[in-house]
């Protein structure tokens, strides 16, 4: 038995089939035919294109807007920034593999310090095209999923965008992968897929072999291989009533989203571009809990201008319609060196210039940003939102910033949404800390789940070494979230939550009872949600939420939470 991630929930019984996707050998080599190497490089990228415009085609439908990952691959490929890199690469002298290597890593890193999941899935995008590149410069030939047979399960080191689009869903039954985090891109194609997944099992490509039988556990984050007859029994079971439950969650599509005793609730989508909003919308959401724009940044040789981000906010509020779009201010800095931005390097960069902190030591970008959001408004229901606060200064500089950039709008005679909200991320200790007054000031909260819990806890959710520590039902974490819920509830504001501890079936009770408005979600999650919210009375919520706030360690409070959930929900 193997034990690793659980990322969705289910269960897959079937046989082996290893993909090789690992990155392949291969080392700086000086070349002196810059142009040859050009059109080796050239020949690369067209058979990219090649093998991932058949993948798109044979599997639009199933994936739906997320196989938008892979035609945003192409897109990417054929940025100018990224061409022009690339090609100064090979012209100083580097061969075409040793190129894409440098370019493609700086990338992903400027994209992967942000901490931000929804960031980091786009890094994950463009390690993709790394890997998938140099394996086609050296020669190695793309792998065939095209003839799986029904009850595979794919064993490989990675789940990628490109692995996920050439699957044939009907038969792929299971996913295990060595690596992946539980904000990981992997972990966000996993649950489109709605495929059982288990990701970051050490070791498990070497481990199996082609045709093995296997069980995915990805309720338990459990691998078995070569079960007995007992266990594959036992987990055909499971499986079967598994999607039973699934099929059920149809009943909550165009329902609103109540408790059993009346409380009305909001289910929001989170979204980091078009694709994400249009996911969102289909899934039944209610709105756009947090639409991030670094991706509106990111990528080019300079910042975007007023006109262009305008078209983009002004694309994903007629989206929306009369439904929220909160869009939340660029966050990014620290180690995210986008050149053009001039960023310092930092010691310890997410504690350092990032979010909000960042855009008010550069208020022309901000006021920019705050100005293609305002004309947006005029075509919809827009909210702005601030990362990465920590102090009401902040709240208030953002706010004059907003006035001054309003009379500007009115000077032009351009319409805008004179009432536009501005409310603020809770992800600091400090901003929780001082919920009380931040909610006198702020017209919404949003608590970013992640960010917070890694700050009380001192723990980077990205390292493995102090993951023990990282836990959202650490009762530190769950003190500060009843806190922050009950100044805005106080102050009679909004209050959601955008982390993704907020999908889970244990924690949305927990939320209910503090007194949370409005959850924001993954769109495959909407429906789970609402599902979960219909099964609890505010009274049940508050007694199960009294009896998790008893506990004093994390560990003492998992090893009882199944127990206690069930008396409340039976």
């Amino acid at each position: 038995m193997y034990k690793g991630i659980a990322c969705p929930a289910g269960y897959g019984v079937g046989k082996v089939i290893i993909i090789n996707n690992a990155l392949p050998s291969y080392r700086e080599v000086r070349i002196t035919d810059h142009e040859k190497e050009w059109e080796r490089y050239e020949k690369a990228t067209e058979a990219f294109k090649k093998y991932t415009l058949h993948a798109l085609k044979r599997l639009k439908n199933a994936l739906g807007d997320e196989a938008d990952v892979l035609e945003g691959q192409i897109r990417l490929l054929d940025d100018h920034t990224m061409q022009s890199e690339i090609k100064r690469r090979i012209s100083e002298g580097v061969c075409a593999e040793w190129a894409v290597h440098i370019v493609c890593d700086r990338v992903t890193s400027i994209l992967t310090a942000t901490g931000d999941g929804l960031t980091m899935q786009r890094a994950a995008d463009i390690n993709d095209i790394k890997i998938r590149l140099i394996r086609i410069l050296t020669g190695i030939d793309e792998f065939e999923l095209d003839k799986f047979k029904e009850g595979s399960v794919i064993v490989a080191s990675k789940l990628t965008p490109y692995i996920a689009a050439r699957m044939d869903r009907d038969k792929v039954v299971g996913i295990v992968t060595e690596e992946g985090t539980k904000t990981s891109h992997s972990a966000v194609l996993a649950e489109v897929l709605g495929i059982p997944t288990v990701l970051g099992v050490d070791g498990i490509v070497s481990s199996v072999s082609n045709g093995m039988n296997i069980c995915v556990d990805s309720v338990r984050g459990m691998v078995i291989t070569e079960p007995d007859k007992a266990t594959k029994i036992k987990y055909k079971e499971q499986q079967k009533a598994y999607l039973q439950e699934q099929e059920k969650l149809n009943a909550f599509i165009g329902k609103d989203t109540k408790s059993a005793d009346g409380t009305t609730f909001k289910i929001y989508a989170n979204a980091t571009g078009i694709a994400d909003v249009k996911a969102g919308l289909e899934g039944d959401c209610q709105g756009i809990g947090v639409f991030a724009t670094e991706y509106v940044f990111m990528g080019s040789r300079n910042a975007p201008d007023e006109d262009r981000q305008f078209e983009v906010y002004k694309e994903a509020c007629e989206l929306t319609g009369k439904n929220p779009l909160v869009i939340r201010t660029i966050d990014i800095g620290g180690d995210k060196r986008i050149p053009y931005l001039g960023i310092e390097k930092e010691e310890n960069p997410f504690l350092g210039v990032r979010g909000i902190r960042f855009c008010l030591r550069k208020p022309d970008i901000l006021k920019t940003q705050l100005k293609a959001i305002l004309r947006a408004s005029a075509f919809g229901n827009i909210k702005i939102m601030m990362p990465m606060v920590s102090t009401l200064r902040e709240l208030r500089q953002t706010r004059q910033l907003l006035t001054e950039v309003k009379a500007e709008l009115k000077k032009e005679k351009i319409k805008y949404d004179k009432n536009i909200e501005l409310g603020v991320m809770i992800e600091t200790p400090a901003a929780a800390i001082m919920a009380d007054a931040f909610a006198k000031e702020a017209d919404f909260f949003s608590i970013g789940n992640n960010d917070l819990t890694q700050y009380i806890m001192a723990s980077d959710r990205g390292n493995e070494g102090v993951s023990n520590l990282y836990s959202a039902f650490d009762p530190a974490v769950l003190r500060m979230l009843r806190q922050v819920i009950a100044a805005a509830n106080r102050e009679k504001i909004p209050v959601s939550n955008c982390g993704e501890a907020c999908a889970i079936p244990y924690y949305v009770p927990f939320l209910m009872a503090c007194g949370l408005n409005e959850f924001s979600v993954s769109h495959t999650k909407i429906l789970s949600v609402r599902s979960e919210i219909s099964k609890w009375t505010i009274e049940a919520a508050q007694d199960y939420a009294d009896e998790l706030m008893s506990f004093t360690t994390k560990e003492e409070l998992l090893e009882n939470i199944e127990t206690i959930y069930k008396k409340y929900i039976q």
